[in-house]
């Protein structure tokens, strides 16, 4: 049993990663109305860790953080500023319960 509880408590936390490439029209980007149906390339990578709860009721809540990183066509430049971008979130959610 106690190898068990041991598994559950691990499998509440849990890292995440995720890496994007994204084709995005000017008009998503808000660009000028010249650009709108333009593609542009934006390529990102994230890292995170989400933590779960003991199930309340019929859901398990949970907390979590996550890091992004972004590159940007070099298209954009002119309008972003740079290439590049960054971001952090901190974030709580509602699943249900594993079965």
């Amino acid at each position: 049993m106690h190898v068990r509880e041991r598994r559950e408590g691990a499998a509440r936390a849990r890292a995440l990663a995720e890496v994007r490439a994204a084709q995005e029209t000017g008009h998503d980007l808000v660009l000028p109305e010249s650009l709108e149906s333009e593609k542009f390339g934006i390529w990102s990578a994230t890292l995170g860790y989400v933590y779960d709860f003991e199930p309340l009721w019929s859901v398990v809540p949970g907390v979590g953080g996550a890091f992004e990183f972004a590159l940007f066509d070099p298209d954009l430049e002119p309008f972003y500023g740079h290439r590049s971008g960054y971001g952090f979130q901190l974030f709580f959610r509602l699943s249900a319960p594993r079965r």
